[in-house]
């Protein structure tokens, strides 16, 4: 027989084994195969630049036909009940998958298909189901692990994710970052246990924020779009985890927050280099707003306390004013990424109230509003009296589209929104007019008294829609906007306004 006939019927007779004896296979016939197997896929790896491609390859792919085999296997926790199946067997597994995907020899000759690897990645999730958290926790890391040596990034460059220097493995030259955030993302949720999610929360989340700083370093869009796709399942997933972790000290928790936070900021909002003159793409584009609809969804909906979430809301208003900046008749390349951020930001304030049509929640969070209220107005004001300035300064000058698209964003969800008594109150307290700050110079402040005195008036003409009376002098100024929608929606609430403190009476 053919040296590669002999390998052949060896294989079959392997696979024919694992499937149907597996069970009845005594501890020390395991041991030996995972040593074996464990030193054949090395030294075909490390041997590979010096080997015929061919024979180097038939050997890999018999060996995939081998961890094949494995994965079929049913009986899993039978086999671990009997000892016959234990964690250095499926610590061994783990290293001969990874070797095989990551190895250099994928790219001369491929040694399984992409649907191949993946139901071999998902059988594997499964059988780490089967072992208790300090077993599962370590072999979880050690999965997760041979995935996130596929997503580029240099730990070094940013110091949100310094710490993660020396737990991720290094790198394979030509990762496979399509297979590998999609993998993440459908592995994600089949973990079984809180605990273990939160464990591997940071290291994948933020391997993934860095793999998507990476965005314009020679992977098509696509790419990012994919892992963008992942990071959304991973923050639906892990941070809930995160939240009810008991075994995550409270330093730990803040850690994790203040770093996700960061590494987001870093992806929306990047120094060190012009985003406008990245190519943007629609892939791009996509990828800007599945990320700020993750950061309204989830991000702000879970962050604990008054610190977290004025993080959150200020991440979002930052994005907001970075991405507007320039005169009303210039472009805003990231005109959806700048909507979808006013509008959380609005969402948060509708949070006081759960009638309020902008509440697409249902919940109530009256100090997330609160806090939520001085940011989001403050912000739409700013936003439409420029928009209006702009066209008094300069008639017949038409702002760009995306301009007027979030001037009209600002004052449609300005007119549908209702603000619980306590929210309008602070909104009271905290909200100053910008041009009554710039005539009273350095008088004081209203006392106490004064504050209390004006929220009740203004509490009694105004009720849930107060901020019409707040931004009444901005309203005003809309009327002689040159674009019909805008000075429609002024209409619309100056009118009410005005039927609140009685003049339609």
């Amino acid at each position: 027989l053919q040296r590669s006939e002999v390998l052949e019927k060896s294989v079959k007779t392997l696979c024919a084994l694992i499937k149907n004896v597996a069970s009845r296979l005594p501890e020390h016939a395991w041991r030996t195969f995972w040593a074996s197997t464990d030193k054949l896929v090395g030294d075909a790896i490390d041997e590979g630049t010096t080997q015929n491609v061919s024979d180097i390859n038939t050997r890999v792919r018999s060996l995939w036909r081998v961890i094949e085999a494995m994965s079929d296997m049913t009986s899993v926790q039978e086999l671990k009940d009997k000892g016959l199946v234990q964690k250095v067997h499926v610590a061994a597994t783990i290293r001969l998958v990874g070797l095989l995907t990551a190895s250099p020899l994928d790219n001369k000759g491929k040694t399984a298909s992409q649907k191949d690897i993946i139901r071999v990645y998902e059988a594997l999730a499964k059988t780490l189901g089967c072992f208790d958290h300090e077993e599962g926790l370590e072999l979880w890391n050690d999965f997760f692990g041979i995935l996130l040596i596929h997503l580029p990034g240099d730990e070094s460059a940013y110091t949100w994710c310094h710490h993660l220097s020396g737990i991720v493995q290094k790198r394979v030259e030509k990762p496979s970052v399509g297979l590998a955030t999609m993998l993440i993302g459908q592995i994600m949720p089949m973990m079984n246990s809180t605990e273990v999610q939160a464990s591997v929360f940071e290291k994948v989340t933020l391997s993934l924020l860095l793999c998507m700083c990476q965005r314009s370093h020679g992977q098509p869009p696509e790419v990012w779009v994919s892992a963008a796709d992942a990071l959304e399942i991973v923050l639906e997933t892990g941070l809930p985890a995160v939240a009810r972790s008991d075994s995550l000290a409270p330093e730990n928790k803040a850690r994790v927050w203040n770093s996700m936070l960061a590494g987001i900021k870093a992806f929306l909002l990047p120094e060190g280099h012009d985003r406008e003159h990245e190519p943007h793409t629609n892939m791009h584009e996509r990828c800007d707003c599945m990320l700020a609809k993750c950061v309204v969804n989830q991000v702000l909906e879970l962050a604990e306390g008054t610190e977290l979430q004025s993080e959150v809301l200020l991440l979002l208003d930052t994005v907001v004013g970075t991405c507007s900046t320039g005169t009303q008749d210039s472009e805003m390349p990231r005109a959806q990424l700048v909507t979808i951020c006013m509008q959380g930001l609005l969402s948060a304030v509708a949070e006081g109230n759960p009638t309020s049509a902008l509440n697409t929640s249902g919940r109530q969070d009256i100090e997330l509003a609160k806090l939520a209220s001085k940011v989001a107005i403050e912000r739409c004001r700013d936003t439409i009296e420029a928009y209006v300035d702009f066209e008094n300064e300069h008639p017949g000058a038409l702002p760009a589209d995306g301009r007027t698209e979030l001037v009209l964003t600002a004052l449609q969800n300005l007119e549908n929104l209702e603000l619980h008594p306590q929210v309008f109150e602070y909104l009271c307290a905290h909200l100053q007019s910008r041009r009554r700050a710039s005539m009273s110079g350095g008088s004081r402040g209203p006392t106490k008294k004064e504050i209390r005195d004006r929220v009740a008036s203004l509490t009694k003409k105004g009720g849930k829609r107060g901020h019409f009376l707040l931004l009444y002098p901005t309203l005003c100024q809309c009327i002689s906007s040159n674009h019909p929608e805008v000075r429609a929606c002024a209409r619309v609430m100056l009118q009410t306004a005005g039927s609140d403190i009685g003049i339609y009476e």
